[in-house]
């Protein structure tokens, strides 16, 4: 298929295959998940885990393969396991009695 050099308003230029692979791939299937065998998604829906469970799941099995803009490599590992954390402090909260407020 020949694309033509230039659009005009309006009329975008096609998009290639492979950047319209490559975006719904970011979207359906990121790399930073389907390095395992069970994507976090499909192991967390199979094992109907609660929303904290879930976010735990998907964060530690990301850490140290997503980088954040901004980030290095190290920095954004430790961004997703604060994340983790952060779900689990919540669920402990909870646990406690301690149920989460709404700061808005």
């Amino acid at each position: 298929m020949r694309l033509p050099k230039s659009a005009s308003p309006g009329h975008p230029l096609p998009m290639s295959t492979s950047t319209m692979r490559k975006g719904r791939d970011q979207v359906q299937s990121p790399s930073h998940y389907t390095r395992w065998a069970i994507e976090p998604i499909v192991y967390i829906m199979q094992n109907g885990m609660e929303f904290w469970r879930g976010n735990v799941v998907k964060y530690v099995s990301r850490a140290g393969s997503k980088v954040y803009d901004g980030q290095n490599a190290t920095q954004s590992e430790i961004t997703d396991l604060k994340k983790a954390i952060r779900y689990c402090e919540m669920r402990i909260n909870q646990l406690n009695g301690k149920e989460p407020q709404n700061d808005k």
